[in-house]
């Protein structure tokens, strides 16, 4: 944000505000945890301590190609796992089996330190080992086969990058293709891999006003309008994780519009020429700076455009589904709940 507006990087403001933006989703796993431990029914304090391990700073600087457990590779994916949630929540679900095991066994003399110990023992080598190569793999296999995917046709490559990457971005494998895309700029000062998955937090927008104009739930109505700003300069998380996702069909109507999107910039070859911020500060990167061109910048707009107009647009004509139940099984559960913990309807 503050980079694409020429601030200095290394300045303190710029550190400081890095920090408060990036912070709570850099170390996503351990808020995950929270909530993954009470869906599995184990211990949370165990379960954030497992997420702890996979964000361990200096983690990845410490590894080697030599180093081992057991005579295994010890290896982390593209970027550790910040950020990541899919290994985490595999990570939570094999650990309660394994505290649900420990619990049965143990004596109760020695229950209070020696389940968490060993769960801890055997959860987290089990998942730097198995978890860890397999997110390798998975994001290999994606680079590969998205750069067969551009090779054969751009077009369709700009469709399926758009209407997946989201969903790749939850499960950490789009570091398969961003390596490449960085490799890319690095050699040829531009790049167009990752173009077609750059405007996802606009259509975001375009259903998250759709939702704010449509919903009965004033819960939603309040807490979704937040979201859509700070999905307006490409922070999309509070948004998915807390409406689109939960809600499902906001958040396919946001996939598939970012598909679209992304075949359009295809077939325009929107350019980018720096690794820059996203959301509304995401233009500039698409300037040309040997020719001053704006060609890319024009159509990443009008592509903008799209994206927001055409996801609110169907998500106008789709039922907005319910987050925490109908309007009156909200109001009779409040009003039997405390103050400080109303009692909330699944929508499931």
């Amino acid at each position: 944000l503050l980079a694409a507006t020429g601030v200095d990087t290394t300045s303190g403001i710029y550190i400081l505000m890095n920090t408060i933006g990036d912070g709570l989703f850099q170390y996503l796993p351990m808020v995950l945890a929270v909530s993954a431990s009470k869906k599995f029914k184990m211990n949370t304090y165990t379960a954030v301590a497992i997420a702890g391990a996979l964000v361990y700073p200096g983690l990845a600087e410490s590894l080697t190609e030599a180093t081992n457990i057991f005579g295994l590779n010890f290896t982390l994916p593209a970027g550790g796992y910040y950020n990541t949630v899919l290994p985490i929540l595999l990570a939570i679900f094999v650990a309660s089996k394994i505290e649900k095991f420990m619990k049965k066994v143990t004596p109760d003399v020695l229950k209070l330190f020696a389940v968490p110990m060993v769960t801890l023992l055997v959860t987290i080598p089990l998942t730097f080992l198995l978890v860890g190569p397999i997110a390798n793999t998975a994001s290999d296999w994606i680079g590969i086969a998205f750069q067969a995917v551009y090779d054969f046709s751009p077009i369709i490559y700009g469709f399926i990058l758009g209407a997946a990457w989201q969903v790749m971005v939850m499960f950490g494998l789009h570091w398969g293709l961003v390596p490449i895309a960085i490799l890319d700029m690095a050699q040829n000062g531009s790049s167009v891999i990752l173009t077609a998955a750059v405007l996802p937090c606009f259509t975001q927008v375009g259903v998250l006003a759709a939702i704010y104009l449509k919903t009965r739930e004033d819960k939603v109505k309040k807490g979704v309008l937040p979201t859509l700003i700070s999905a307006v300069f490409g922070v999309t998380e509070p948004a998915i994780y807390g409406y689109t996702l939960p809600m499902r069909t906001p958040f396919i109507i946001s996939c598939i519009v970012s598909g679209i999107v992304g075949v359009y910039l295809s077939i325009f070859n929107v350019t980018g020429y720096a690794m820059g911020g996203m959301g509304i500060f995401l233009y500039p990167a698409y300037i040309d700076p040997a020719t001053g061109s704006f060609h890319s910048v024009i159509h990443l707009a009008i592509g903008t455009v799209i994206a927001i107009v055409l996801a609110f647009a169907v998500q106008m004509f789709v039922k907005v589904p319910t987050l925490y139940g109908d309007d009156e099984t909200v109001s009779a559960t409040e009003v039997t709940a405390s103050d400080d913990q109303p009692v909330l309807v699944s929508a499931s």
